[in-house]
């Protein structure tokens, strides 16, 4: 049975009315597992021996609600519940209602009203906008356009149910649907952390996490959200990502002529590929999605990673696995010089952006909250740390 810590007794009733309906409907828990809360933040342990097979959670996808299947309101910081807009099951409604409760009894909506960026389109737009620059995908239209409007109690549960959020489909023939994840959003991100499995049988889905403890000495379990560097967390989950071993690269155009131009987005979805070559198999986590473009001698890529010192290589061989799409046989010499002309765009456009962005951050730091431009700052930081070791690490192998 899931155990539950916390001095909150309103809390641990909370939870453990959650373990209890999900028990009763279909889910598994790992009998040793523990809940604990300190200072309203939450985390999963589980203290003991485990293996790289031990299941933390196993829950029917089912079960899992979806917050836009209800209008909702604030008051007094605290989300309630107008109506359901659409059909949701007994169990759906009674997880979902918990599932507020836990977010009321942990004063989430103080916490994300405080320390989302978002708040800073009224107060440095322009520092805003330059945000978006690097990163278009995180920048949520929906809630810009609610502030932009005065919208505020909309802004605030849009962009803070937007944090909680996961796709899953309840049955392989089903559309994904926008879900929060009760108990299982108790589990924090880390890059080593285990991966969402989606099972599949002939009756339904189910959601699978095994336990992950990739910090020594503690027994905290933890999940991979998504290929996050410090950018991107800060963006979309309102904190500074330190694990990541990679940088994001702004998006930027490349010119390769005469055979032809790359163009780097920013998407930070991980990359779907039904297979790739096996020379290039070990680099899954870096290739991105590529669409070569033929008429306009154009390709197309959704990201590309700057990686950290345990992969120097894996930012060469992803461009030249990228070039010898867009043009086969090419000769070494060109080659070799294809790929340097890249890496070199792709550091310096990066190294320009957040050198702009940290006189920026100067430039307005009287003029926004000091936590968020602490954190920011930090941003700053870590990426041009990650340029930096990059550029040495690089050198070395020159």
């Amino acid at each position: 049975m899931c155990r539950i810590v916390s001095n909150n007794k309103a809390l641990k009733s909370t939870l453990d009315k959650i373990v209890s309906i999900l028990l009763s409907n279909g889910a598994k828990l790992h009998p040793r597992m523990e809940i604990h809360e300190d200072g309203g933040e939450l985390s999963v342990r589980l203290p003991g021996e485990i293996t790289d097979q031990d299941i933390l959670f196993d829950i029917p996808s089912h079960l899992f609600p979806s917050p836009y299947d209800y209008e909702l309101a604030l008051k007094n910081n605290k989300i309630e519940i107008r109506y359901k807009t659409a059909h949701v099951s007994e169990e759906q409604d009674a997880l979902f209602s918990l599932m507020l409760e836990i977010y009321n009894q942990t004063d989430k909506i103080k916490h994300h009203r405080q320390n989302f960026f978002y708040q800073l389109y009224k107060q440095t737009p322009e520092l805003v906008m330059f945000l978006r620059q690097a990163r278009k995908d995180q920048i949520d239209k929906v809630a810009y356009d609610y502030l932009l409007e005065n919208q505020d109690d909309a802004y605030l549960i849009h962009s803070f149910m937007k944090t909680r959020v996961l796709g899953l489909k309840s049955h392989a023939d089903e559309p994904i649907r926008r879900v929060i994840m009760p108990l299982v959003d108790c589990l924090n991100h880390h890059n080593a952390g285990a991966v969402f499995r989606h099972d599949t049988d002939k009756a339904q889905n189910r959601l699978v996490i095994l336990a992950s403890r990739p910090l020594d000495g503690s027994d905290e379990c933890f999940a991979f959200y998504g290929p996050n560097d410090s950018l991107d967390s800060f963006l979309a989950y309102n904190y500074v990502e330190k694990s990541s071993p990679f940088l994001r690269s702004v998006p930027l155009e490349i010119d390769l002529d005469p055979i032809g131009k790359l163009y780097i987005n920013c998407f930070s979805g991980a990359p779907t590929h039904d297979s790739l070559p096996d020379s290039v198999r070990d680099l899954k986590f870096y290739i991105p999605n590529i669409k070569i473009r033929e008429k306009d001698k154009a390709a197309v890529l959704s990201f590309i990673l700057v990686p950290g010192e345990k992969a120097p290589r894996a930012l060469r061989r992803t461009l030249r696995f990228i070039i010898e799409l867009m043009h086969t046989d090419l000769p070494p010499a060109q080659m070799a010089k294809f790929i340097k002309i890249c890496e070199d765009e792709i550091l310096r456009a990066n190294t320009a952006y957040y050198n702009a962005l940290q006189a920026m951050l100067a430039q307005n730091k009287t003029q926004m909250p000091q936590h968020i431009c602490t954190q920011l700052e930090e941003v700053v930081e870590l990426q041009q740390g990650k340029l930096t070791t990059y550029r040495e690490t690089v050198a070395q192998l020159s």
